[in-house]
């Protein structure tokens, strides 16, 4: 993850037109991303839904072609776990994508400064209107005076994240007390463990440099060394 000063050494480094050219690839790369992970959000819903559900769910066609439910829940244990791991690293990827365009912002659009918290994931409705909507971003976003939903946003998130765990690990747990287990079902059960326990590792190391890279950030915010770095654009 960038720190805050790697960021403003890059944009007050880099001139206005190179940064407008890779403002323009991150936004574009943002759009897609998103696409997709509101895409595997949906997969992962309808996964759900057929894995715990099936007996309210009377048929499934895909593109034209009906497919067995019966399918789907012998691969449900292996599909979830990988599609929420791509949605992990695709999470983890829009943050910096985030983060980067934020102070990008500052340079290309003279977006107010002083009028913006420096904490990267606040963004003002200057910062906002130039990037792709985002769920999260935007519930993150929502009246940030108050502690209550401040409080509120942090343990929103990690109730999702134990629910996450509880919910893979119930997931892998069924996956091997089904009636009959052939060797086809033991290797996707099998695959979906070793992914939720990639995701494990993924937020262990996730969790080791986000606190790296906020103690870093936390440290240049007060010490002020950001005076230094020009984000400004001085040919307007």
């Amino acid at each position: 993850m960038l720190t805050l000063k790697e960021i403003y050494q890059f944009v007050s480094d880099t001139g206005r037109d190179v940064l407008k050219d890779y403002y323009d690839k991150c936004y574009d790369t943002l759009k897609e991303i998103n696409k997709r992970s509101n895409l595997l959000s949906v997969f992962v819903l309808l996964l759900t839904a057929v894995y715990f559900f099936p007996n309210f769910i009377k048929d499934s066609t895909v593109s034209g072609f009906k497919i067995s439910l019966d399918i789907i829940k012998v691969l449900s244990p292996l599909l979830i776990p990988y599609f929420i791991l791509e949605w992990c690293l695709i999470a983890r990827r829009r943050r910096e994508l985030m983060k980067m365009m934020k102070f990008a912002g500052f340079k290309i659009f003279n977006t107010p400064t002083q009028a913006e918290k420096i904490d990267p994931f606040i963004l003002s409705i200057h910062s906002r209107n130039t990037i792709p909507f985002s769920f999260m971003m935007e519930i993150l976003n929502v009246d940030i005076t108050s502690k209550t939903n401040v409080y509120f946003n942090r343990y929103f998130v990690r109730t999702m994240l134990g629910a996450m765990a509880i919910y893979l690990l119930y997931l892998a747990y069924t996956s091997f007390i089904q009636p009959c287990l052939t060797v086809p079902i033991i290797i996707c059960n099998t695959l979906g463990i070793f992914c939720s326990f990639r995701i494990a590792l993924f937020y262990y190391s996730e969790l080791k440099d986000f606190k790296q890279a906020n103690i870093s950030d936390q440290a240049f915010i007060a010490s002020d060394e950001r005076a230094k770095f020009d984000l400004s654009d001085s040919t307007n």
